[in-house]
């Protein structure tokens, strides 16, 4: 039987902390590497500002205590966040449907470098 996948909003409580939680690790990667292009770009709703807000006032703790705050102090603007890229969780919010990654380069392969340039 295959493993049924459903969107943010359809988690347990405890699911969603799980997925945020993951997300959250794969957002500050980006934050660091200053590539946040494609998420700031399909941020419809405004929550980007906020969660960064969050992290350049935290920035002195080490990773795993800014991860823990920053899911702890920001969590609905994450699953704000996660809710508008598409992507789809086991039930118990510790799998996705495509890691983040290969969703950041699909959506990378869809930018039309001419457009953006000009």
């Amino acid at each position: 039987m295959a493993k049924k996948f459903v969107e943010i909003d359809n988690l347990t409580p405890d699911a969603q902390m799980t997925a945020v939680k993951k997300f959250a690790n794969f957002y500050l990667q980006l934050q660091k590497d200053e590539n946040l292009d494609v998420v700031s770009e399909m941020d419809k709703k405004d929550v980007i500002t906020s969660i960064n807000l969050f992290i350049f006032d935290n920035i002195s703790f080490t990773h795993d205590e800014l991860l823990n705050r920053l899911v702890e102090n920001r969590q609905p603007e994450f699953v704000t966040l996660i809710a508008q890229t598409g992507q789809k969780f086991s039930e118990d919010g510790q799998e996705v449907e495509q890691t983040w990654p290969q969703w950041l380069a699909d959506r990378e392969k869809g930018i039309d470098t001419k457009e953006a340039l000009s």
